[in-house]
């Protein structure tokens, strides 16, 4: 069965929207959860120890995390994209709206492949920074750890919607435009935030 469909199938009914630019709530809540995120993930090696040394970083050690960032948020939205395209999905768009980053498409998405979609750069980047900051040389631990940071906190959206998505009826769709995610069902379902 197809995990991605061109049109929205009859009888589908708006049951629930996000649009982080424009709703100041949702924003707020997401923005809300990515400096929690942020904080606790700084936490967990300065109280486990886990790396020596100071959390200051140099001059060239923040170049390094600043180039790293550079690479990263595209990269991140490419996963996205290349999910979407591997459950079938058109055009692939990419953009940049206020602080947000995004890949988006004009085809609507089933349950779970739109949760993988959302939650892919999360898990696959995570595991590959979680994994290079164990081979790093130790004083370059910080300056890739923080791209591991933004990689967390910087999934706030993804984490939201897909938490949304997934307390959502079976039949499910998701048109995810990038800068705007629309639940769609044949179900009723209680509208909240």
């Amino acid at each position: 069965m197809k995990s991605t469909r061109k049109q929205l199938p009859e009888g589908y009914q708006e049951i629930w929207h996000a649009d982080l630019a424009k709703n100041k709530k949702q924003a707020l809540l997401v923005n809300g959860l990515a400096l929690a995120l942020a904080v606790g993930t700084v936490l967990v090696p300065l109280l486990g120890r886990a790396a020596a040394g100071s959390f200051v970083l140099s001059g060239w050690q923040m170049a390094v995390a600043a180039v790293g960032l550079l690479f990263y948020i595209p990269l991140h939205e490419l996963v996205h994209g290349l999910c979407m395209k591997g459950f079938g999905a058109g055009k692939i768009h990419y953009g940049y709206a206020g602080v947000y980053a995004w890949a988006g498409s004009n085809d609507f998405f089933k349950k779970w492949p739109y949760i993988v979609i959302a939650l892919a750069p999360l898990v696959s980047l995570g595991i590959a920074l979680a994994c290079l900051c164990v081979f790093v040389p130790h004083n370059l631990f910080w300056a890739v750890y923080l791209i591991q940071v933004m990689n967390i906190s910087g999934a706030a959206g993804d984490i939201y919607v897909a938490w949304k998505a997934f307390g959502m009826p079976e039949d499910l769709l998701v048109q995810d435009t990038g800068t705007a995610m629309v639940f769609y069902s044949r179900a009723r379902y209680n509208k909240g935030e």
